[in-house]
């Protein structure tokens, strides 16, 4: 009869834990501000043309909020 053993070999170090830790910081650091523009405005951007909640949020502050522009800025 075979034994089974589910515990794994050996448990996460801890330079990969803070390794993840050091992911989210820098997460936090490069997100966008998005004062002075609407959510849906940004949706809009993001799904019409296909990028990032970033590329739409710089987009849209580099074309002072018009929707249309910050599209075009990003499709041509």
């Amino acid at each position: 009869m075979m034994r089974c053993d589910l515990t794994p070999a050996r448990p996460p170090s801890k330079p990969l834990r803070s390794r993840y830790a050091r992911l989210s910081v820098r997460r936090v650091a490069w997100a966008q501000d998005e004062t002075g523009l609407e959510p849906k405005d940004i949706e809009l951007v993001m799904n019409q043309a296909g990028v990032s909640r970033a590329k739409a949020v710089k987009a849209l502050k580099n074309q002072n909020s018009d929707i249309v522009n910050a599209i075009m800025e990003l499709t041509m």
